[in-house]
C-alpha cells in the first residue's frame, strides 16, 4: 500500500488493478423478477460502499470475521433477516464483495 492514508478512495486505487468499482446496470439477461425493474441488490447495497453505510442498510451483522491480506485488513461480515442471508467482504471498510440467499 503506497504512502497514502488508508482512506476509501486510497483503498479503491489499490485494488483499481483486481477489482472494478464503477456502477453496474443492470442488464436484459438477469434472471427477470430478481430484484425487481431497475433496483438494486438488498436497498442499495453495492461495491464501494463502506461498512458504517451497509450497517446502517442492513442493521447490526450477525458475525463478524476479520484477517490480514499482506498489509490490508479484511473482513467478512454476514447480515441476517427473516428472508435472507447476506454475507459481504470489505477491504479497510470497503465493500468489495457480497452475497445474497434466500433462508
Amino acid at each position: 500500500m503506497p504512502d497514502e492514508p488508508l482512506t476509501p478512495d486510497g483503498v479503491m486505487r489499490a485494488l483499481a488493478e483486481y477489482l472494478d468499482f464503477s456502477p453496474v446496470l443492470a442488464s436484459k439477461t438477469e434472471r427477470p423478477g430478481l430484484h425487481g425493474e431497475g433496483a438494486a441488490p438488498v436497498g442499495g447495497l453495492r461495491k464501494g460502499v463502506l461498512v458504517e453505510e451497509v450497517d446502517a442498510l442492513l442493521g447490526r451483522p450477525e458475525s463478524i470475521a476479520s484477517r490480514a491480506e499482506g498489509s490490508l485488513r479484511v473482513s467478512s461480515s454476514v447480515y441476517l433477516s427473516q428472508d435472507r442471508r447476506c454475507e459481504v467482504e470489505f477491504v479497510e471498510g470497503v465493500l468489495i464483495r457480497f452475497t445474497v440467499t434466500s433462508r
